[in-house]
Formats: C-alpha cells, structure tokens, sequence
C-alpha cells in the first residue's frame, strides 16, 4: 500500500451490508462478511502505520460506516469523530426498506431514475446530494489547510459520496445518471493535496 507524499486525506467506502435492503440512510449494519472485511481491513491499515500516517479519523454516523471504521481506530488508538455530513444520498422513506417491499410502494423510485432536483419521498435530490458532499469536502480541506485536524485523515464513508469526490476531483461532469467509478467495498482511495489527484491504493 503506497501513498503519494503530502498532507493526504484517505476516503474507504464502508464494508459489505446486506443488499436485500435500499441503502442510502439506512441504519442496518454490517453483515457477518462485512465485520470480517472491516476487520482484515484494519490489519491492513495497522500494518502501514508508518506509510499512511494516519492521525485523524473521521466516519458517517451510519451504522455501516461506523462499524467499518471501529476497528481501524481500535488499532490506530485514534477516536473516530462522527458526521452527518458524511452520508450517503438521503432516500428519504426508503431507508432501509426491503426492495421488494419499496418496488411495491414505490415502483421505479431507483437513484439513476431521479431527475437532478427530484427528491426521494422524505429525502434529498441528486443535486442537493452533490452540494452537500462538494461543501463537506471543501470544509474538510480548509480544516487540515487551517490544522484544525491533524493530517493524514481518514474518512469511512460510502460509494456514493467517493464517487462524487473523484468527479470534483478529476473535474469531470457529475450527475446521478453517470456510470460510476469503481468503489468496491472496503477500497481506500487516497487524495493528496499538494497535487489535487486522488488514486485507489486498496
């Protein structure tokens, strides 16, 4: 595991959940290979302390995220803080609904079928989405620039936000319709600052 030189802000989707249900704010955890995963990912981490030099730990409050990233801190002896602004997309009612059950109260409601200022029922729109993960992003910049926290950072997130951060970063066009980057479960991808590029490295 390589990490470019520089103040480096690493993003991890979260480990495996249970895809039976809808997902976006969803409270349900981990399920029994995620736990494995967030755990292997740990050592994984652990074991290049020195390389990734990993200071400060920052996670979605979501369940998955959260469970993904306690291992980490509990090897790392670094606290997690939590933020809502991390998230994933707000689907609103939908939120951790079976999908068959949400196919049949809401048929067609799928996050590519969205129209950019459509909102899930209870929720939040593509593009409102986009504007909250661009200004977490942007926050969180201007806190490692003002050592507000300690560089490196890490944050446990999720797909759709790490997806959104490599189009702000590789300044390509994002919209909710676009193919998405590859984002596997438990993947770190490292942003380094100094020359504005973001790479897997996991």
């Amino acid at each position: 595991m390589n990490a470019a030189p520089g103040k480096i802000i690493y993003f991890v989707r979260h480990a495996k959940d249970d895809s039976r249900y809808r997902g976006g704010w969803s409270r349900r955890p981990l399920v029994r290979e995620g736990d494995i995963q967030a755990r292997e990912l740990a050592e994984k981490i652990g074991g290049s302390i020195d390389t990734l030099a990993i200071n400060t730990i920052i996670s979605s409050d979501l369940p998955r995220a959260l469970q993904t990233a306690k291992p980490c801190s509990q090897i790392l002896d670094i606290p997690i803080i939590t933020s809502m602004g991390w998230r994933e997309t707000n689907n609103g009612k939908l939120a951790g609904m079976l999908n068959r059950e949400a196919e049949r109260r809401y048929p067609g409601m799928y996050w590519s079928a969205l129209e950019p200022d459509q909102r899930y029922p209870g929720g939040e729109s593509p593009s409102e989405f986009y504007c909250r993960i661009k200004r977490e992003f942007e926050l969180l910049k201007a806190d490692v620039i003002e050592e507000k926290l300690r560089s490196n950072v890490i944050v446990f997130t999720h797909s759709g936000v790490i997806n959104i951060l490599y189009s702000i970063i590789c300044d390509e066009l994002w919209t909710n319709k676009n193919r998405s980057f590859d984002i596997p479960y438990t993947s770190v991808h490292a942003y380094d600052m100094s020359c504005e590029k973001i790479q897997r490295i996991l």
